[in-house]
């Protein structure tokens, strides 16, 4: 293959730049454009996809992208990323980015100075895709090793180590991203070096003027067919190599770059031209045979130019055959006396220049696709999604008053990966992040608490290892060596799976789910107590019998205002919306027995917010006229578990006007006869009243 080295004098400056150890030395796109792309793309929404809506929902952060970690933002990090692929240290400005070319017709990355080796780098397929702790010098950045970052902070149990993990996780991305946007840069798919700005203007000079968060989004996005990103690509084993490259494109069908299911390097190389690949046989498109020359005259400076102008699929060239692969207006200037060359020498890149009028058509197919794409690959590494429900016991766990800890966790867990991919071996861990009530927490206010969150990672104790996207899988948990506290608040679960994902051996899938508290069931048998004709009295007081008595027997035989004792009590949790009562052989606990006035706080339990309840229970009737008759009592009731935790908000009404802010989540328990009690999840037995229709409040009763 013809070398594509021009021996020109910006090169050889740019050589001894590199010798001399100067800074700023043939990078791509310039570091404030992928800091700006990165960026504005982690702060919006693209193909569906919004990195705030991800963390906030999958993750827990409730910030989203504004999330602080390391003194930087979360997009912060995603620009740093883009900015330190290139520039890692300041004394290696260039042993980086050598790695950012891809040629689509060779599979090849840049073959160095002058093609003679010098400075040469890898694709930047292979570069993304170094093996686990190999990519060098400037850091391990490769998508194993982000990967890895990725899986140690989810299941790190210190703030320390998540934090560190989380920050390489978000920079790494952007570095990743930054191999994808450079890809939309000619020279790095046409093996063409290229100097800093103050040796030679190309493309990458022009955007870092021009490309800022405002221009960026003037570009609609176009976006990698996402049908295809997950396809398997003979070029590398992870799927995002069909970001860079489809293996589509070779060298004889340029209009299949008219689709958005080709790489980037694809579209890219086809469709534009670098300063020092103008018309050669190393790369057959931009082809001459479908250039039209034309001459534009500048209205304000009265300056007349003549443009190539490279007609598209469809249209027919200054030879009469038909055009290939995108219209472009400006595919190239031409220097003073153009038009007298012969046509040979009209090809030789020496005659030919790219201005703004090139570069600014060339950003408008090109920033779009470095933006959709880019994006596509943070999606691609987000996708993977489990969806968390409560068993249908109703609870995820349970424990009596005596215990101190939730010492298991039962979960529903369901693959809810959107495009299709099946989770079919990995391994699956339990993250349970909270933190510690620094008094009682069952009582109404807020309370003191830790300032930080604490974690509990734990295996499937049964070796589940595949989640189905058509049913749920029931995983349990084993934390009898580090239990939940009875005091814990601000509870979040998250399961993480780490396996075989579509065509990805080793990705990472996470599920979250935002759980109430610890939630007390107290059970109050009030029927010691009835109201009659509105008012509270002693069942089976005289003054209740008067009440009822007609015949004057001194005996209430007209009405039963007598108290009752609860025996076999079998309370049952359900999740929400499912309405069914619990029984003798379906509860979640029992209690033998309950006398009338007597209070019980019965068990603790973790279940989501929104939840139904039941129960089944005996009811004695010592009623003289009535002795040794008993009811059955079944009851389903609607309830809550407790919310204690803090909440990011960007509501104005809840901010006061000011968001975003934190807001403070705390139960308001109530007193009744003494007993502090919650009442959104239990049950108080009052005797019927009389007569019907009478009501009586419980801050009335004595």
């Amino acid at each position: 293959m013809t070398m594509i080295r021009s021996v020109r004098l910006c090169r050889i400056l740019l050589t001894l730049a590199i010798a001399f150890n100067l800074a700023s030395v043939c990078y791509a796109l310039e570091t404030k454009t992928h800091q700006a792309i990165n960026e504005y793309i982690a702060r919006g929404t693209f193909n569906g996809f919004s990195l705030k809506s991800y963390l906030q929902a999958q993750l827990g952060i409730q910030e989203g992208v504004a999330a602080s970690i390391q003194s930087k933002t979360v997009s912060e990090w995603l620009g740093y990323g883009g900015i330190y692929e290139d520039i890692p240290y300041w004394y290696m400005p260039y042993l980086r980015s050598v790695n950012h070319f891809h040629n689509p017709l060779t599979k090849q990355g840049f073959s160095g100075f002058w093609g003679i080796g010098f400075l040469s780098g890898v694709s930047s397929i292979q570069w993304s895709q170094e093996s686990f702790g190999t990519q060098g010098p400037g850091g391990h950045y490769s998508w194993f090793d982000v990967r890895d970052y990725f899986y140690k902070a989810l299941t790190a149990t210190d703030k320390t180590t998540r934090d560190q993990n989380f920050a390489d996780t978000f920079r790494g991305l952007g570095q990743l991203m930054h191999l994808v946007e450079d890809l939309s840069v000619p020279e790095h798919t046409r093996n063409d070096s290229h100097g800093p700005c103050w040796l030679s203007y190309n493309y990458e000079c022009w955007a870092e003027n021009k490309i800022t968060d405002i221009t960026i989004s003037t570009y609609p996005p176009i976006y990698f067919d996402s049908s295809q990103i997950g396809n398997l690509n003979p070029l590398a084993s992870i799927p995002i190599a069909n970001l860079f490259d489809t293996n589509q494109y070779n060298g004889t069908n340029p209009n299949v770059t008219l689709q958005n299911n080709v790489g980037l390097s694809e579209y890219t190389n086809v469709n534009f031209l670098s300063p020092g690949t103008a018309f050669i046989s190393d790369f057959p498109y931009p082809n001459w045979s479908s250039i039209v020359l034309y001459d534009w005259t500048d209205p304000g400076t009265g300056k007349k130019t003549t443009y190539l102008k490279k007609l598209g699929q469809g249209e027919t060239g200054g030879n009469g055959q038909i055009g290939n692969g995108e219209h472009i207006d400006h595919l190239a200037a031409a220097r003073w006396g153009y038009k007298l060359l012969p046509s040979w020498l009209q090809q030789n890149g020496i005659f030919l220049k790219l201005d703004d009028a090139c570069y600014t058509e060339y950003a408008s197919r090109l920033i779009p696709r470095a933006v959709g794409y880019s994006a596509g690959l943070l999606n691609y590494f987000f996708r993977g999604s489990i969806e968390i429900t409560v068993p249908s016991s109703g609870v995820y766990s349970l424990i009596t008053p005596s215990q101190t800890g939730f010492t298991s966790i039962k979960l529903m867990a369901k693959n809810a990966t959107s495009n299709g991919e099946e989770m079919t071996d990995g391994s699956i861990q339990l993250v349970v992040k909270y933190k510690v009530a620094q008094s009682d927490p069952f009582q109404s206010g807020p309370v003191p608490k830790a300032p930080d969150f604490s974690y509990i990672v734990a295996p499937e104790k049964n070796n589940v290892r595949s989640l189905s996207r058509a049913s749920t899988t029931e995983l349990n948990f084993d934390l009898s060596q580090n239990p939940i506290p009875l005091w814990a608040t601000d509870v979040y679960l998250q399961v993480v799976y780490k396996g075989a994902l579509g065509n990805e051996a080793e990705a990472v899938a996470v599920g979250f789910k935002d759980i109430g508290e610890p939630t007390p069931m107290d059970l109050l048998n009030n029927m010691d107590r009835i109201c009659l004709y509105s008012t509270w009295y002693v069942a089976g007081s005289p003054e209740a019998i008067a009440q009822v008595d007609t015949n004057h027997n001194g005996i209430a035989d007209e009405y039963d205002v007598y108290a009752h004792d609860l025996t076999n009590i079998y309370m049952r949790i359900l999740p929400y919306g499912v309405a069914q009562y619990a029984s003798p052989s379906l509860y979640n606990f029992s209690v033998p027995s309950l006398p009338a006035g007597s209070f019980l706080r019965a068990a603790y339990f973790l279940s989501d917010y929104q939840l139904y309840f039941g129960d089944y229970s005996t009811v004695t009737a010592p009623d003289p006229a009535d002795e040794g008759t008993h009811y059955i009592s079944r009851v389903i009731l609607s309830g809550e578990s407790i919310r204690r935790q803090t909440d990011y908000s960007e509501d104005s009404i809840q901010c006061g006007g000011a968001p975003p802010c934190y807001v403070d989540n705390y139960p308001e328990f109530v007193s009744i006869r003494g007993f502090s009690a919650w009442g959104r999840a239990g049950e108080i037995w009052n005797a019927l009243p009389y007569p019907t229709g009478s009501s009586c409040l419980y801050v009335d009763l004595p």
